[in-house]
């Protein structure tokens, strides 16, 4: 199968009856499904480096319309490569009720990218950048500009000297100090704004394994707009109706948070007579009231990943460690 998958850089989908299913859930009734049988699908999605596309509606896909040995399995789906997601990251397929056919039809549901706002995250990298007053310096497009620029062969290098032109001089006069002080200056920036660019992507991939000396950047950019794509609620239906639409999704969940969770004050709350639980002994409270020492915060933050999520305002352990 692995002959099957298409090369070529553009976006591309496989989608249909894969005659299997990825995972046991995945199939109801007859004889249980062995993880020996699940191997050649799953291995044809991770050598070919597709990603399994999210789907709303039905979940299984075809029914042997049997009643007293019913089976339903999931054998329709559709893969994606990195470039589909990177172009549609908000799209998605619909597993519609069969009509003549014994496999459920599939409908793809294809929205082009669309720029939302973000919530800040800080961003691990700074902490070795002096200008972070620098809105350009502070921004992951001037990492990736920098890095760009500096392979570049048309990019001016530190001392006006071109990258391309100075390692071209250094094939004729490869003894030049001037020449190979101006390579060793690239050389050493770019080195340490690929490092930059290496820790923000891993810390938007969540991955720790890249601290442990692997750099695959290109899985970790697949692993983002894939998780980016599974993240999204696309469709919801409660009883007053079935929802599509982003901003009318947001409504009803707070709408239903609002009538879950907030329930309505009791008419006669006022004249409620709760009696005093346990207190706390007045011997406790200076403990209880005293100020967090630095060696307490230390203990505390110190433990924490640099990769791991970032707290409600945004700011990561690493960020608490420099302070």
């Amino acid at each position: 199968m692995r002959g099957l998958i298409p090369t070529s850089p553009h976006l591309w989908i496989i989608l249909g009856d894969f005659n299997c299913c990825r995972f046991a859930n995945e199939k109801a009734g007859g004889i249980e499904l062995l993880p020996s049988r699940l191997g050649e699908l799953n291995n044809f999605i991770f050598d070919g480096g597709v990603h399994d596309f999210p789907s709303v509606g039905l979940f299984y896909t075809l029914s042997n319309l049997q009643i007293s040995q019913p089976i339903h399995i999931k054998l329709d789906r559709m893969l994606v490569n990195v470039e589909f997601l990177y172009v549609f990251p908000q799209a998605y397929y619909n597993i519609l009720p069969t009509a003549n056919s014994d496999h459920s039809p599939l409908v793809l549901l294809a929205a082009p990218k669309s720029h939302t706002p973000r919530r800040f995250l800080f961003k691990n990298y700074w902490i070795h950048m002096v200008k972070l007053k620098d809105k350009d310096r502070s921004s992951s497009h001037y990492l990736s500009k920098s890095i760009l620029e500096f392979k570049s062969k048309h990019h001016d290098c530190l001392s006006k000297s071109k990258h391309h032109d100075c390692l071209l001089a250094l094939q004729n006069q490869p003894l030049d100090s001037e020449l190979n002080n101006n390579l060793k200056t690239i050389k050493e920036h770019l080195i340490k704004l690929q490092a930059s660019w290496a820790s923000w992507i891993s810390q938007r991939a969540k991955e720790h394994w890249l601290s442990k000396g692997e750099d695959d950047l290109g899985f970790l950019y697949a692993k983002i707009r894939s998780r980016a794509n599974l993240n999204m609620i696309r469709e919801i239906s409660f009883p007053w109706g079935h929802f599509t639409n982003h901003k009318d999704i947001v409504e009803v969940l707070i709408l239903h948070c609002t009538d879950s969770f907030n329930a309505p004050k009791p008419l006669n709350a006022l004249n409620f007579n709760i009696p005093s639980g346990k207190v706390i002994p007045d011997s406790l409270l200076p403990t209880l009231l005293a100020p967090f020492s630095n060696d307490e915060i230390k203990e505390a933050i110190f433990p924490g990943h640099s990769f791991s999520a970032p707290g409600p305002d945004g700011f990561t352990f690493a960020f608490y460690k420099l302070s």
